[in-house]
């Protein structure tokens, strides 16, 4: 055998090993890779010192902390005609400290403090996402001055992407196992005034440096079915391999991204068998995807 049929034969190994832990050996439903949870009953922070302590991975390490902060103290106003009131300062504060190693999604603001994003339902969080390292970063970073005294001009700061109360909204995660990098998100609810923080669940992708949409809990529902089911797919150089034993039912088709969820083919499934050339693809992990009549089947390969 030659170099390069020998090479050829490694990936395809590799790419069939790759699809069986996706779709698992001889099982009816596919393996999820999208690791959820609920927190069931729901877990609000209220009162000043109340954390919750995020373990996406379940091993008893956590990955992050999100804290509640609030203090109140007195404090003496002057007023522009040079006398004082009496008053008070009150900071409520909704904090979120990754581990070492760790981010989240977000951006620098005010005096280069770290404010995670608020992100919507459906967003990709990934390596190309604006990731903040470990640190103490400010979800909600509010300053009151409450005084006693009636026609005092009395200012306030706020800062943060959650300000104004939020409603499942998420923060985009990124954490090692080990020493290798995952993505994942937590659905949280800040009250209006931001006195409390709910904590409603939480995923990750189990396939290291791959995407995740926020809110996602699942890849796909990968059933193995009649010749969908025995569709062998593999790769070799930057050519992906469909071979069908017999023609599907009803008419198929096949979709392969990238980890990032970038589509670089999608088309109808030829039953004779097909070769997709993937000459403009960088090379990596692809999900190639048959779909018919409801039924999907997915295989993880490799584009040289």
């Amino acid at each position: 055998m030659n170099n390069e049929s020998a090479f050829s034969t490694k990936l395809a190994a590799y790419s069939a090993m790759a699809g069986a832990t996706l779709l698992g050996a001889g099982s009816t439903f596919g393996q999820n890779v999208i690791q959820y949870t609920d927190v069931d009953p729901d877990i609000t922070l209220e009162m000043q010192g109340d954390l919750f302590n995020l373990d996406l991975d379940a091993d008893g390490t956590t990955d992050f902390v999100i804290y509640k902060y609030f203090s109140a103290y007195p404090y003496i106003f002057s007023t522009a005609s040079g006398s004082s009131v009496s008053g008070t300062i009150l900071f409520n504060h909704l904090f979120a400290l990754p581990a070492t190693g760790n981010a989240m999604s977000g951006s620098y603001g005010y005096s280069g403090y770290p404010y995670p994003f608020a992100l919507n339902a459906g967003q990709s969080v990934s390596n190309a996402s604006q990731m903040i390292p470990a640190g103490l970063q400010s979800l909600v970073y509010s300053r009151y001055y409450s005084v006693e005294a009636s026609g005092l001009s009395v200012s306030n700061v706020q800062r943060g992407n959650w300000l104004g109360g939020k409603t499942d909204k998420y923060l985009g995660l990124q954490f090692m196992i080990g020493e290798e990098t995952h993505y994942g998100w937590v659905r949280l609810d800040v009250a209006a005034d931001h006195t409390t923080c709910t904590i409603k669940d939480y995923a990750y992708n189990t396939i290291p440096d791959m995407a995740i949409a926020t809110g996602q809990n699942e890849l796909v529902p990968v059933l193995e079915y009649s010749a969908i089911g025995q569709t062998e797919i593999y790769s070799f150089g930057q050519t992906v391999v469909i071979q069908t034993p017999e023609a599907p039912a009803a008419e198929a088709t096949v979709h392969i991204t990238g980890i990032q969820g970038q589509v670089v083919f999608s088309g109808n499934l030829v039953p004779s068998g097909m070769q997709i050339h993937l000459d403009q693809a960088a090379a990596g992990v692809y999900l190639v995807q048959v779909e018919t009549a409801g039924f999907r089947l997915t295989r993880k390969v490799f584009i040289e």
